[in-house]
């Protein structure tokens, strides 16, 4: 049987980083205290490809990024909000392909206008 439970905000950020093993302010920082959402910017020159997490504020968010280059499944880190990766000038990449991150897109922003 299921039984409601209300609880605070704080109270939920507490459980949840209980269960994760770790402080996920950062996390709630963004998702939960900023109307604007995250925007990832792709920087791709010389066979580097650059992805830097641009947040509300300029708040610290390291959530990793999984990506694919011709095909092949890649997790970004993102520590310090960055990270780079070699990539062929010529290479396929595909950025977060399962369309799990929930963040800012100027393309869809610019569909959305139309």
């Amino acid at each position: 049987n299921f039984k409601p439970r209300f609880t605070s905000t704080t109270e939920f950020e507490t459980l949840m980083n209980a269960a994760a093993g770790r402080d996920l302010g950062w996390f709630y920082d963004v998702y939960l205290r900023e109307a604007a959402l995250p925007e990832l910017v792709e920087t791709r020159a010389n066979g580097q490809l650059t992805l830097r997490w641009k947040a509300p504020r300029d708040l610290p968010f390291p959530l990793p990024v999984d990506i694919t280059v011709n095909g092949t499944p890649h997790r970004l880190a993102m520590e310090n909000g960055s990270a780079t990766l070699a990539v062929p000038d010529d290479a396929h990449v595909v950025i977060d392909p399962m369309a799990r991150i929930l963040r800012h897109s100027p393309a869809i922003a610019a569909a959305q206008r139309r």
